[in-house]
Parts: C-alpha cells; structure tokens; sequence
C-alpha cells in the first residue's frame, strides 16, 4: 500500500491510501523514480548487449547462469522471478513459450506471465540446463522434469538446494567485472529489464511510423498500454508513461554527445545556423 505510484504494484491511488488509517509515516521524496538517460543511448546499450553476448558465449559461465541471463533479456522479468522460479511455474500447465512467476508486492498471491516462445534460443539454454546440469545436483537423482514436483524450485545450486538471487549475483559479478569495458558504464542485471521496456517502445514506435507523417499516435498509445499491462504487469499507466518520458531526453543528450565530439575535434557551430 505504501509503494510509489511509478513501481507498478500499486492497488490504490495515493489518496485513497491517504485516507486509510497507518501505523507508518511516509517520508515525502523531492522527486520519482526515473530511468537513467545515458543508459538509454544508443552506446550504452549496445554495450550492454555485447557484454551480454560475451557472457553468453563464454565456456566459463555455466548453463544455469546463461539459462538466467537468457530469460532476463527476452523477457524484461526481475533477478528473483526467474532465479526463484518453482517447476510448476516453468510448466505453466503444458503451454510451451511462457512460464508463471510470482510478482513483486504479491507476497506469493499474485502470478504473472513471461513471454519467451520466439526466441528459440531462450528454451534452447533451460533445456541445456535442465537435461545436462539439474539432474547432477538433484538430491533424488531425478533426470526428468515431470518426476520433480511443481513446488521444487528450477534451478539448483550445486549443493542440491534451492537457487537464489544472491548466488545469481555472486556469479554475475564474477563474469561481469572482467568484461565491464565492453560498456561505457556500469550496470547490473537488474538494468536489462530497464533495457528490455527501451528497446520495446523504440520498436514500437519505428513500427507507428516514427519520423514520417503518418505516425499513428493511437495506435501506438494503445499497443504502449497494453505492453505495460500485459507483458510487464505493471498496475499503475504511470510507470509506462515514465518510461516514454525519458526517451525524449535520448535526443537532448545524443545532440549534446555529438556537439562534444565536435568541441574535441575543434569544429564549431557554423553562426548561420544559429
């Protein structure tokens, strides 16, 4: 209840939660939630797929991280949905392509779905995972899925026990921190879910017609809702709209970057532009 109105979990406005009695103050906060801007350039961020890449191509990394890795950048989900996943989740009732997982501020009573069915190579890297490397560290020595119960967890650590977002890190750090020149600044995994909504409206934008006269607005308003709703199972239409927001500010600083290389090669501003 107490959440900002940007996180996207939020049953309530704030008004209505103004009104409820609470045994918490509320600390006011000068300014929301934002998306960094220079992780929206378009450097950034293909530095941050080419040290996804690398990570994913690596003979070091192992098939459980690279299983994570890959539902994380397909799908925009958080580091503890997918490192927490149960079997039945992954099932998700026999429908190939997604898997249910639990939301953030649900307290396990709400689930959501993750979309992967057109990117083999996401279902390529679980089945990888889950033929090669879970039936080694399954206590019972089970090697297949269906003898394993849906409450189980997916991933495993090599000890038998249940996988989690601290263990996932501990290895992202490890293979990160040697590839972290590859990107103009540093990031975390987290910030893939951040790239993921970028790079959707990005597409979704080019697709309306961006940059010609026919761009189709409501097409696009409506298709942004929906992906903010559906795939991202954000409650609150703000947190889309933040994110919208933030591309205008892509432009300001990819003209201001090129005024800068301009600066260094010592080339000005011709005064009939101005």
């Amino acid at each position: 209840r107490g959440a900002p109105d940007h996180a996207g979990i939020r049953g309530e406005t704030h008004e209505q939660s103004r009104r409820r009695p609470t045994a918490f103050l509320r600390q006011h906060q000068a300014q929301g939630w934002k998306p960094e801007v220079r992780k929206e350039l378009a450097d950034v961020r293909q530095g941050i797929h080419a040290v996804i890449d690398a990570m994913l191509d690596s003979a070091e990394v192992s098939a459980r991280e690279k299983a994570v890795l890959q539902l994380l950048q397909s799908t925009g989900a958080r580091v503890h949905e997918v490192a927490l996943m149960t079997v039945g989740e992954y099932q998700n009732e026999g429908i190939a392509g997604q898997a249910q997982v639990m939301n953030k501020g649900s307290y396990e009573r709400e689930v959501k779905t993750i979309y992967f069915a057109h990117n083999p190579r996401v279902q390529e890297a679980i089945n990888e995972y889950l033929e090669q490397v879970r039936p080694l560290h399954d206590s019972q020595g089970r090697g297949r899925l269906v003898d394993v119960g849906p409450q189980e967890p997916v991933f495993l650590t090599e000890r038998g026990t249940p996988y989690s977002p601290k263990a996932f890190y501990w290895h992202w750090y490890r293979h990160y921190t040697p590839l972290r020149s590859e990107c103009p600044v540093r990031f975390s995994p987290h910030d893939l879910r951040h790239l993921f909504v970028t790079e959707y409206l990005i597409r979704l934008k080019m697709k309306c017609g961006l940059g010609t006269e026919h761009f189709d607005a409501e097409t696009y308003l409506s298709e942004r809702e929906a992906f903010g709703s559906q795939v991202m199972n954000w409650r609150s239409a703000r947190t889309i709209d933040i994110y919208d927001q933030s591309r205008n500010g892509e432009a300001v600083f990819s003209t201001l970057a090129e005024y800068q290389q301009d600066l260094s090669e010592r080339r000005y501003a011709a005064q009939s532009a101005l």
